[in-house]
């Protein structure tokens, strides 16, 4: 019995209750992380990230070298144009302003 509830725990796998004594349901709670991971290349869905990535590197090697190669080589995003910082005098980083308290005597 004790192998049991050890594997139900480790796939964190609980009961609500035992089975007949009005506590609750007999029913076995999933408190595992529900969210769904879709893959980016396939219809394909899946509830545990390492399978995700699993099954990228398998089926879609091709697909994910491609997708780096083309993030590697996209031009940079374009830069605003910005004022003429060239100006004698200018700071781009003004001090900051500090109030100060009167002394009091």
């Amino acid at each position: 019995i004790m192998k049991k509830q050890q594997a139900k725990l480790k796939r964190h796998i609980y009961g609500s209750g035992a089975a007949g004594n009005g506590g609750g349901s007999s029913e076995p709670i999933d408190k595992r992380n529900k969210e769904e991971k879709k893959c980016d290349f396939c219809e394909r869905i899946f509830k545990q990230m390492d399978r995700l990535k699993m099954h990228v590197e398998k089926h879609h090697a091709k697909e994910l070298e491609e997708k780096k190669t083309e993030q590697a080589v996209a031009p940079p995003p374009p830069v605003e144009e910005t004022k003429n910082t060239s100006a004698k005098g200018f700071n781009p980083h003004p001090p900051a302003i500090t109030h100060k308290t009167p002394k009091t005597i």
